[in-house]
């Protein structure tokens, strides 16, 4: 993830979730498919909730850390459900 002043950015597989933090990038997450708009001008976070879900779980998870539990079953399912978007062609 980087953390920038207006916002957070994650970027995972093909994928990249902006998280904006001030008025500056607007006032809702918003994700990108970055092999099929490498210039990120669709904005795809209404039509593809699942997978920015699954994203700003993950930036959630890297901000926090502490804040969770890191158990082994968290990871396992953690784990399961990228298997379970993958089998979906939600992710690569």
């Amino acid at each position: 993830a980087m953390d920038g002043r207006d916002g957070v950015a994650l970027v995972h597989d093909d994928w990249k979730l902006i998280d904006p933090r001030t008025g500056n990038l607007g006032f809702r997450p918003k994700l990108f498919h970055r092999p099929t708009d490498p210039g990120e001008k669709n904005d795809l976070w209404a039509e593809r909730p699942i997978v920015g879900g699954f994203l700003m779980t993950l930036l959630r998870r890297h901000e926090a850390p502490s804040a969770l539990a890191v158990a082994g079953e968290e990871k396992e399912a953690s784990e399961e459900l990228a298997r379970e978007l993958e089998a979906l062609g939600y992710i690569n």
